[in-house]
């Protein structure tokens, strides 16, 4: 978004802030390792990724990756691979320590506890639990014609509860689309 985007103007496009309805006590200082600001250079690199996808060796792997993203109070978008978080030594379940981190859901290969134990680095990680405008996931599908496409929604839990607009969806959507590629693909769940 443009530094000039007025507050109002920001609320009309992308909803009224909003803090999210939960952040567990273990996010509160965890962030992302691949956490960026979604700019035009970052779009560019995305899009270069689906293009490489395309390639039956990458297809797979590329289908397993899972991005959520976040448009944060001054209009900033910013994304990062959906990470997970897994307890320290001796914290098996309840994660009362900071957790350690490891990159990537849903690589599991050297995690030597049950799946079901680790917990996915959510939205409130993107902006330190601050309020966000809207917030969703981002991920490459090739159901569409053949194509590999980027696919968006707005399914945060903790961030569009309720459900964004509509209209905020499609602003949502058309931003993206100016950042990463113009054929992305909005997934509307309403």
């Amino acid at each position: 978004m443009s530094n000039t985007a007025t507050a109002s103007t920001l609320d009309e496009l992308f909803g009224v802030p909003r803090l999210p309805c939960e952040v567990r006590a273990w996010e509160f200082n965890a962030q992302p390792q691949s956490l960026q600001l979604l700019d035009e250079a970052l779009g560019q690199t995305l899009n270069e990724w689906k293009r490489i996808s395309a390639n039956a060796l990458l297809l797979n792997a590329s289908k397993c990756a899972h991005f959520i993203w976040c448009i944060d109070e001054q209009g900033a978008t910013w994304i990062a691979y959906e990470e997970i978080a897994r307890p320290q030594d001796g914290d098996a379940a309840g994660f009362k320590q900071a957790p350690l981190f490891k990159e990537g859901l849903p690589r599991f290969r050297d995690i030597p506890v049950h799946p079901a134990l680790n917990r996915k680095l959510g939205h409130p990680t993107l902006i330190s639990g601050q309020k966000a405008r809207i917030a969703g996931e981002l991920y490459l599908d090739p159901q569409y014609g053949g194509n590999i496409e980027w696919v968006a929604n707005a399914r945060s839990g903790r961030y569009c509860n309720p459900q964004p607009s509509n209209n905020n969806c499609i602003n949502a959507r058309n931003h993206l689309r100016s950042l990463i590629d113009q054929n992305l693909i909005w997934d509307f769940w309403i």
